[in-house]
């Protein structure tokens, strides 16, 4: 009996068994019978399996695949992607890198499996964290490292951080690589475990041998340039990627996002007048259309990569190469209009009364800017707690009108479960699948929860949602959703909201889970079916 049949046995009698065991439960009953027969039941011809938001954690990322159905590994040290099947795609929703000892490895596994299937089957998207490192070569160069500290500015969308200077003297630390790369790592990028975190990778990869400050440093700057396996995941990545009706794409598809492509002279800096992206207040929607749109990100990405390379330094004037990514990822760069950091979701959710309510307030405030001329590039910054409107009509008009059904997202964090938008609800069925604070209270933010998101169908046209997985507390849930357009099933009620603000979230083994919040504040309610 070949592995895979075994898997296939083994997760059968698992599914009979908890039909068993819950038989006094007649609809939880009636859906794990459903799960058999559908275990025993061919795959279906097309299934495009998606994570994201991974950012180093390599031990999720190998439990995601174990259960992926779409992917499994070739090797007994698990380093070797394969697909399940000849049906199979892929999508990685960005966020390789940052939060665990695992960014080298898994970049290298995921730019192979690109190399092995090719770009028609597998798609990696390119999230901030995976485009702010290549700020490394030209902050960490000889050059800047002879600017004096008190000359070193910090960062331009947070006046609250520490500046450089201040955050050696307030630690006793002397002026070396290491210490600027520990600056930025924890005030610039938000990731201050990532230091050690890179020491304990080097460490395994190098065989348990001593792995010095320098040593990290090296590695930070090598892994962006050739021969790094961030390098190589990013230039095998796609800003936005499309799958037959489904769109993905790291942050958000909105009013200030959807038609927009920075120009190549677009600085790593706070927006100006005068910039592609100003004002706020104008809409690209009507100069493309959603495939030359992502045709021409993925061009510009592609284009800014190779920039990189020719300057990775600063020049006289402060730019560098790759400057137009460095401002992609940055809100106030492009003037709120950023598809890797926008992004939907408050609470845990889709959206939430709090969320509007801001929202409202940030664009009242902009549109007073508008007969003032006092923009400021900042309004839709994260520290002001801005959300993209998910169920914007005019965008899901323009998402239909090219086809497009579904957008899946990652980014922010929505509790220890996706958060879903029905069709039925806005046009355009949207999924967030960034569940990377699950559980704050586990060392690494996730604990037993668990995704595995998948969209299945007879064609890449007409695919339907199915996302299972675990929760924090390790209870399971699932969600079943019909391709977009087709008949409502029994759960509908999936991906709506009510009167009160609670978000149908999933089914579980007790009832339908329903949440709300404010911010990452999340309140769970577990109802009836």
């Amino acid at each position: 009996m070949d592995k895979e049949t075994a898997e296939a046995l083994t997760r059968t009698k698992a599914l009979y068994d908890a039909a068993a065991v819950l038989e006094t439960q007649h609809w939880w009953r009636t859906l794990c019978m459903a799960s058999l027969a559908a275990a025993l039941a061919p795959p279906p011809p097309v299934r495009i399996g998606y994570v994201t938001d991974i950012e180093g954690n390599l031990d999720y990322f190998r439990r995601y695949v174990r259960a992926s159905g779409v992917l499994r590994f070739d090797d007994d040290a698990e380093t070797e992607l394969r697909f399940a099947d000849d049906g199979c795609r892929f999508v990685f929703g960005g966020d390789a890198v940052d939060k665990g000892d695992g960014d080298v490895r898994l970049c290298r596994m995921l730019a192979d499996l690109s190399d092995r299937y090719g770009r028609d089957r597998v798609a990696l998207l390119v999230g901030n964290r995976d485009l702010n490192k290549l700020r490394f070569t030209a902050e960490l160069s000889p050059e800047a490292l002879a600017t004096p500290p008190e000359a070193v500015p910090g960062p331009h969308w947070d006046d609250a951080a520490p500046r450089l200077a201040d955050y050696l003297k307030s630690k006793s630390l002397d002026d070396s690589r290491a210490n600027r790369l520990r600056w930025m790592l924890e005030h610039t990028l938000g990731c201050p475990g990532t230091f050690e975190f890179r020491r304990a990778e080097l460490k395994q990869l190098r065989n348990g041998a001593d792995v010095t400050d320098d040593d990290v440093v090296d590695s930070c700057v090598g892994e962006v340039l050739p021969g790094g396996a961030l390098r190589a995941y990013l230039e095998r990545a796609s800003v936005a990627a499309r799958f037959g009706s489904t769109l993905f794409v790291h942050g958000a598809v909105d009013a200030q996002t959807a038609g927009f492509v920075p120009d190549k002279n677009t600085r790593f800096r706070v927006g100006r007048h005068g910039d592609a992206g100003f004002p706020p207040t104008k809409s690209f929607m009507g100069e493309r259309d959603v495939d030359a749109w992502v045709r021409d990100l993925n061009a510009l990405l592609a284009w800014g990569l190779e920039d990189h390379l020719a300057r990775p330094t600063f020049a006289a004037d402060g730019s560098r190469g790759g400057d137009c990514l460095l401002a992609l990822q940055n809100r106030c760069a492009v003037w709120g209009r950023s598809v890797v950091s926008n992004c939907y979701a408050d609470g845990g959710n889709v959206d939430s009364r709090s969320a509007m309510t801001r929202r409202a307030r940030i664009w009242a405030a902009v549109r007073e800017g508008a007969s003032t001329g006092a923009y400021d590039a900042r309004a839709f910054e994260a520290s002001t707690k801005y959300t993209s409107d998910a169920r914007d009509p005019a965008v899901h008009a323009w998402l239909r009108r090219s086809g497009v059904k579904r957008v899946v997202v990652g980014h922010r964090p929505v509790g220890d479960s996706p958060a879903l938008l029905r069709a039925a609800a806005g046009g355009v069925e949207v999924v967030m699948a960034d569940t990377s604070f699950a559980d704050v209270a586990a060392p690494d933010k996730r604990g037993a929860s668990l995704v595995v998101a998948t969209f299945e169908g007879d064609d890449l046209e007409r695919t339907a949602t199915r996302i299972v997985g675990s929760r924090a507390d390790g209870a399971s849930y699932e969600v079943r959703v019909p391709a977009p357009g087709d008949d409502a099933d029994a759960d509908d009620v999936l991906g709506t909201v009510d009167a009160d603000g609670w978000w149908c979230k999933a089914r579980c083994e007790d009832g339908f889970l329903f949440s709300r919040g404010d911010g990452r504040k999340v309140e769970y309610d577990l109802r009836p079916p």
